[in-house]
């Protein structure tokens, strides 16, 4: 079976609304060139902070999701979390490929 990844090499911000928008496009892009799955970098929702609008972070991830579904676009999506964890929601359009569950997990990283 064959995976496609479709990576967002995209400005992470504080403005949550810009950074919805390009993952909206990347998102668009994933789906014309048939990825399975859209990788974004960390905090890519939120913004690299741990001090985000928390609701309107949510509100903005529900929006994502629903265009993601819609795209048939997988989602590994970089979003904040408590101040000590980043968060990463593995969310995959394709119910056909292993070892791919729909996940919201916590992910410890160290910078060196």
């Amino acid at each position: 079976m064959k995976l496609t990844v479709a990576l967002a090499q995209i400005p992470v911000t504080r403005d949550i609304d810009a950074n919805e928008a390009r993952i909206l496009e990347g998102i668009a892009y994933a789906e014309r060139n048939g990825a399975d799955i859209l990788l974004t970098p960390e905090g890519s929702l939120s913004g690299y902070t741990h001090e985000f609008d928390a609701a309107k972070m949510e509100q903005a991830l529900g929006r994502v999701e629903r265009a993601a579904a819609q795209a048939g676009v997988g989602l590994a999506l970089g979003r904040g979390g408590r101040a000590v964890l980043q968060r990463a929601a593995l969310l995959p359009a394709r119910r056909d490929v292993p070892g791919l569950p729909h996940q919201d997990a916590a992910v410890r990283h160290h910078h060196r």
